[in-house]
């Protein structure tokens, strides 16, 4: 497949690329990212709130340890849970983002 090019300031379309394909396929994918932005985010809160405030040793991890376990570095994590407050998520799975 070719990609457009720029010409003249102008971009051209790919050769056999077709917008109504292309909106299709992105907004499944949108979709499927807001699910899944949604899911990652509860589990996320959930497994720090737990982690967090254990009053018996439930689990030997960290918060920082289930973050290194899931491949996820703690800082990225904490990140998400700045951008996205849990409460805020609907159960179809759109996201809102946290109020400042």
């Amino acid at each position: 497949m070719r990609y457009g090019t720029k010409a003249q300031g102008k971009i051209t379309t790919a050769k056999g690329w077709d917008c109504n394909k292309a909106i299709k396929e992105t907004r499944t994918i949108v979709s499927v990212y807001k699910k899944i932005t949604a899911d990652l985010v509860r589990k996320l809160h959930s497994s720090k709130e737990l982690l967090n405030n254990q009053k018996k040793n439930i689990c030997a991890l960290s918060w920082a340890d289930f973050c290194e376990q899931i491949g996820m570095d703690r800082k990225t994590a904490d990140a998400w849970l700045r951008l996205y407050d849990p409460f805020e998520l609907s159960k179809a799975g759109k996201t809102k983002k946290a109020k400042s």
